[in-house]
């Protein structure tokens, strides 16, 4: 118990921590976070279809960003299927792109 106001943030720390034991403490704490993750999920989803590269931005960057959100979704167990997916990076691609993406998906 002596390690969890390092990992714990204060105002949570203090509600659990009048819990006689460890187990009533742990069950505070998911009582706490049950729930929120769908929050996170619903709002890392509307981030990653709201997110745009520019002309001249990283375009490396800006796919790692997108594949690192898939993760995390993916780690929540609310992934995108491979069709939302795609279709979000070729939406959030800058117009510039709009001719070789119109080849590649003519060819394909």
């Amino acid at each position: 118990m002596s390690l969890m106001p390092i990992y714990c943030q204060h105002g949570i720390f203090m509600r659990v921590y009048a819990s006689d034991t460890i187990a009533t403490m742990w069950k505070s704490l998911c009582h706490e976070f049950e729930g929120k993750s769908h929050v996170v999920s619903i709002d890392l989803h509307k981030w990653m279809l709201e997110l745009q590269a520019k002309d001249g931005d990283n375009i490396c960057a800006h796919l790692n960003t997108l594949h690192y959100m898939h993760k995390q979704l993916a780690g929540m167990n609310t992934m995108p299927t491979p069709d939302d997916y795609s279709t979000t990076i070729l939406i959030s691609l800058p117009a510039t792109y709009t001719e070789h993406l119109f080849s590649l998906t003519a060819m394909a």
